[in-house]
């Protein structure tokens, strides 16, 4: 049945389903994570909840900035884009550590923000 619904569906429409998926998984997945982060020695809640906090608040103002980058370069260049500054922040995060904690700031923010954007 699933199967014959899809069939139906232009092919951009599961695909977009799968990304917007995914990359409410990665915003979501945060909050999961924070208790379990906290609880490791030497991570602050009060800089991991800044952490995530900042990341939502630049999920608004990306959406402008990407909006425009696909009006003037286009889509592909753009998910290009994102799909590079998502590497950098899954990077960034698997590399903090609580005395570099800028790491997981700047992880967090680029992947909750501007790299979430072209993919949504």
């Amino acid at each position: 049945m699933i199967r014959a619904f899809l069939t139906g569906l232009p092919p951009g429409v599961p695909l977009a389903f799968t990304s917007w998926f995914i990359m409410n998984g990665i915003r979501g997945a945060f909050a999961v994570l924070f208790p379990t982060i906290a609880s490791e020695p030497g991570w602050s809640e009060n800089e991991l909840a800044a952490t995530f906090s900042l990341g939502i608040l630049l999920y608004a103002p990306a959406t402008i900035v990407v909006g425009f980058l696909t009006d003037r370069i286009g889509i592909r260049l753009t998910m290009i884009i994102g799909c590079a500054l998502m590497a950098l922040s899954f990077g960034l995060i698997a590399t903090a550590t609580p005395d570099a904690a800028w790491r997981m700031v700047a992880g967090w923010t680029i992947a909750a923000g501007p790299a979430a954007q072209p993919a949504v």
